[in-house]
């Protein structure tokens, strides 16, 4: 049970946090860059923490090295320094240049601090971490500047309702899986795992996420938001939001148990910490980018 400052931290998160996260959707622009960058920022720090229980150690460094060139990738500098960085960028999707760039990075890094032992589990842990995360919030990002460049603001395009059909989706998914799981649900789906989570409430948040993404079909067919959204739509992304999204949280908690705490951070008090937050959105986006990119053509 919350006690009484718990549920008034909580209580304050939602009241300020839910309308300031709407906001940053929908005005778009560099908020929208600099909330998901400081997302990402917070669960690059959580993570690190989180690893350290149990001896490993993240190289923050790397990572906030690529934090800096996403910044020049999107040209927020004076063009003529953005060139010169972006020409090392030797492939055009930037998550690839991840990968290739940090693996090496902590590959050295790794060398250099083994001298008698390469700590092969600490050097894949990093690598798994910065793809993980990264591709993630990216995706996120992506999403909202889809048909639209990152200068415009108050724009409602496609970028924006796919993203904020994306977050209410998983919502949805979260809160119904929740609600019939606590009160209804008996047999477990992982419970070494996840020991709240039951098959009822995963099937709820199936079934719900179905049918709210059903609605969004027909409030567009009667109020024209300006995206294409057919039935394959709905049962498409029913899954990505449905059922990958729950493997998302998953994820994260055989993390939790692999490193023995309860949640990842205490930044959203009530809420735990923002890896705990974005769990299901970090799996769920990249996917939704793939979606949006091989089937929709976007």
């Amino acid at each position: 049970m919350l006690n009484d400052n718990s549920k008034k931290s909580r209580t304050l998160i939602n009241v300020i946090g839910v309308p300031f996260i709407i906001f940053s959707i929908y005005f778009g622009s560099i908020w929208f860059i600099s909330l998901m960058l400081f997302a990402l920022f917070i669960c690059i720090k959580e993570l690190s923490s989180m690893v350290l229980i149990k001896g490993y150690r993240l190289d923050r460094k790397v990572f906030y090295t690529f934090i800096v060139l996403f910044l020049f990738h999107l040209k927020l500098f004076p063009n003529n320094i953005s060139s010169i960085v972006n020409t090392f960028l030797v492939f055009d999707f930037f998550e690839l240049n991840i990968f290739i760039y940090s693996s090496i990075m902590f590959l050295i890094f790794e060398l250099f601090r083994c001298e008698n032992k390469f700590n092969v589990n600490n050097f894949l842990l990093n690598i798994f971490s910065i793809n993980w995360l990264f591709l993630g919030i990216l995706s996120i990002i992506k999403i909202r500047f889809i048909d639209s460049s990152i200068g415009d603001t108050f724009t409602l395009n496609v970028g924006f309702y796919y993203i904020l059909i994306m977050f209410l989706s998983i919502w949805s998914c979260d809160s119904f899986a929740f609600i019939f799981g606590s009160k209804f649900g008996k047999k477990k789906i992982f419970p070494k795992i996840s020991p709240k989570k039951t098959w009822l409430g995963a099937f709820s948040g199936y079934i719900f996420t179905l049918l709210f993404l059903y609605f969004i079909f027909l409030a567009n067919e009667i109020y024209n938001f300006k995206i294409n959204f057919t039935y394959s739509d709905v049962i498409f992304l029913s899954i990505i939001f449905g059922i990958i999204s729950q493997l998302g949280d998953y994820i994260e908690s055989y993390l939790k148990r692999k490193f023995n705490v309860k949640d990842s951070g205490t930044i959203l008090q009530g809420h735990g910490g923002m890896l705990d937050r974005l769990d299901s959105i970090i799996l769920v986006a990249p996917c939704f980018v793939f979606y949006l990119s091989f089937i929709k053509g976007y």
